[in-house]
């Protein structure tokens, strides 16, 4: 028996995801490379998801699957499963993508051969409830300047025009590298403040081939939830407190600058790219304030697209 750790730890958090999961998992156990383990941390879900993680981790060795008394928020349990890998890389894999057989093997090739990258994910795909192809993602991140400094202003430059993460933020990574970062926040777009903060340690790298498959449903958290219900969903201690998500996000950038290991100078140098999303978020910043009064003054329901 092979006691030398993994190559590659794929953690999945997951809550109630029977729907997909079988299909995720039988994605991941095809890949091409075969030097990993899955980490599952079930948030105490309450469908059929405990039994097929069960059933499929019997059946697989590399399979680990552990299972929260309590739904502690999607951030804690995405967390979860950095506290339990053992390999250098690591990445997060959702219950409802497809990832093409190579993905893992092409990701880890790049890491392996340029020490400064530390995000490796491949151009993406949509697919709808059935499998169907959506669309192709267009924009990407490929960070490669030596400098912090300029991987820090083009990394803000392009989200603040695109926002969209969600297909980044599940490349493969340095574990190193990411347990220096904050990890997954509680709060909404937590996604972009852990990027910005890795972007400061290494280059992103991106494969220029459509390898990852990621599903867009009815049931997914970025269709299914407005800013303030996504802030819940990460942490239910959330729930019932006037959370002001946009402001809260702009807020967290300055706060994760201010903090990161950078001189006096070169913060100085970074800080204008903070300023411009308040720019970009301006109408919602203006929406937040609109909900929190109504909020305080139990007029309506915390509700918004």
């Amino acid at each position: 028996m092979n006691n030398n750790p993994p190559r590659v730890s794929i953690g999945m958090p997951i809550y109630n995801g029977e729907q997909y999961l079988r299909s995720a998992l039988d994605s991941l156990l095809a890949q091409t490379f075969e030097d990993f383990e899955i980490i599952i941390s079930d948030n105490a879900s309450t469908d059929s998801t405990p039994e097929i993680c069960s059933a499929y981790a019997a059946k697989n060795q590399r399979i680990r699957y552990y299972r929260n008394e309590r739904n502690i928020g999607g951030a804690s349990n995405h967390n979860r499963t950095i506290e339990l890998a053992t390999a250098k890389y690591f990445k997060w894999a959702h219950y409802d993508d497809i990832w093409a057989p190579d993905l893992l093997a092409k990701s880890v090739e790049i890491l392996d051969r340029y020490p400064n990258a530390v995000l490796c994910y491949s151009k993406t795909k949509t697919i709808d409830e059935h499998g169907n192809f959506v669309t192709e993602l267009k924009y990407d991140l490929n960070l490669r300047a030596q400098s912090p400094i300029d991987r820090y202003r083009a990394f803000h430059k392009r989200y603040r025009r695109e926002q969209r993460t969600g297909h980044i933020f599940l490349g493969l990574m340095r574990i190193e590298a990411l347990k220096k970062t904050r990890q997954h926040d509680n709060f909404y777009s937590a996604d972009i403040v852990l990027l910005s903060e890795l972007v400061l340690l290494g280059e992103f790298y991106v494969i220029p081939e459509p390898l990852f498959y990621r599903r867009v449903h009815l049931e997914s958290s970025c269709t299914k939830y407005a800013p303030q219900d996504v802030a819940v969903f990460l942490d239910p201690a959330n729930s019932g407190l006037i959370l002001l998500p946009r402001w809260r996000l702009a807020f967290e950038l300055g706060r994760s600058l201010q903090s990161s290991r950078l001189n006096l100078f070169d913060k100085v140098r970074c800080f204008p790219q903070i300023g411009f999303w308040y720019v970009r978020f301006s109408k919602g910043l203006v929406l937040d304030l609109l909900l929190a009064v109504k909020q305080a003054m139990h007029l309506a329901p915390v509700q918004s697209r």
